[in-house]
């Protein structure tokens, strides 16, 4: 005989609080690739440039570069290839530890990062919850 559990009934997430945190997470990762390209194109590199970088058609680059859709790690990791960049620190923290966790969970793309350059791309209210930089050598 199994003994009874002591454990509370644990509910699983419901279906919008798991496509808020996919949306949240593509425009986070989605905002600090758009940041660096920025720098980049401030430097006089086009999407053409990125293309030939990767491989790919110039119409497949500015799929990718247009919308986040469902980037998977492998694209993440060759777009910043090719851009000369790379993760520099990817800061995650339990809801209950930061102030205002999600402000709009309705409207996910509200709290998105804008594609104004910067020095480096920072997409969260509390912190640096994915940063990505171009890349200098070690």
């Amino acid at each position: 005989m199994s003994k009874p559990s002591t454990e509370a009934k644990v509910e699983p997430i419901s279906q919008k609080q798991a496509a808020y945190a996919r949306t949240a997470v593509r425009l986070q990762v989605a905002g600090a690739v758009w940041d660096v390209f920025d720098r980049l194109r401030a430097q006089g590199r086009t999407q053409d440039w990125l293309a030939a970088r990767l491989g790919k058609s110039k119409a497949r680059v500015s799929r990718l570069m247009n919308g986040p859709g469902n980037w998977t790690m492998d694209t993440l990791g060759d777009l910043l290839a090719a851009m000369d960049a790379r993760v520099v620190d990817i800061d995650v923290r339990l809801n209950a530890d930061i102030d205002s966790a999600s402000p709009n969970q309705d409207h996910p793309w509200l709290d998105a990062p804008t594609r104004q350059g910067g020095e480096a791309a920072q997409v969260s209210e509390t912190g640096e919850a994915f940063r990505a930089t171009p890349a200098k050598d070690p």
